[in-house]
Order: structure tokens, then C-alpha cells, then sequence
């Protein structure tokens, strides 16, 4: 959690803008949110909790994708 906590700070220096297609979250399976501090926040998280492979191939699929490659 503290390493999440550090890069979650290190985050606000970085200059975010709205994704041009969809961003999938690896621990959600989700898109990521379009606003800003929320993007950083789930990405920052990333780094404190598990990874739903599963969850992000099913989304891409339904988003259109046929080909995967890990």
C-alpha cells in the first residue's frame, strides 16, 4: 500500500488527458474513469492489488478485440 501511496503522488506531475479509445484496468476489468484524479487514483492502485486477467480479456473482447497476445 505505501508503494501505491507513492506512486499515486508521483502521479499528480504527470499530465493526464481523456483516452482516445478505452483504457482497460487491470484490477477492475473496467475502462478507465475520463476524470482525471479518478484515472490516477485506480491506476495508482494498481500496484497494491491483484491483477483480473480474466476480467480485462472478457471487456476487451466485448470492445471488439480477437487477438491477444501476453
Amino acid at each position: 500500500a505505501g508503494a501505491a501511496a507513492a506512486f499515486g503522488e508521483s502521479l499528480r506531475s504527470i499530465r493526464f488527458g481523456a483516452p482516445a479509445i478505452p483504457v482497460i484496468a487491470n484490477t477492475t476489468g473496467g475502462a478507465y474513469p475520463g476524470q482525471v484524479d479518478e484515472a490516477r487514483s485506480l491506476l495508482a492502485q494498481q500496484l497494491a492489488n491483484p491483477v483480473r486477467f480474466d476480467a480485462v480479456v472478457e471487456e476487451l473482447f466485448r470492445l471488439g478485440a480477437r487477438t491477444f497476445v501476453e
